[in-house]
C-alpha cells in the first residue's frame, strides 16, 4: 500500500514477471507480419487513409 494514498497499491514484478513484460511489450510494438508483404505504394495508401480516421 502507498504510504500516503490508500487507493494506490505498489506492485513489484518478479524476475519471471519482468521477462514476460519485456516479451509482451516487444510483441506489442512489432507490426503485424502481413504489413511486410505490402508494397511501399500500398503502405503509403494505408498510412494516408488511416490518418483520416484520427480525430482532429
Amino acid at each position: 500500500m502507498h504510504q500516503t494514498d490508500r487507493r494506490v497499491k505498489v506492485v513489484v514484478l518478479s524476475s519471471r514477471g519482468k521477462q514476460l513484460r519485456t516479451r509482451l511489450l516487444n510483441d506489442f510494438h512489432r507490426p503485424p507480419a502481413i504489413l511486410s508483404e505490402l508494397s511501399n505504394t500500398d503502405l503509403e495508401a494505408l498510412h494516408r487513409l488511416s490518418a483520416r480516421l484520427r480525430p482532429e
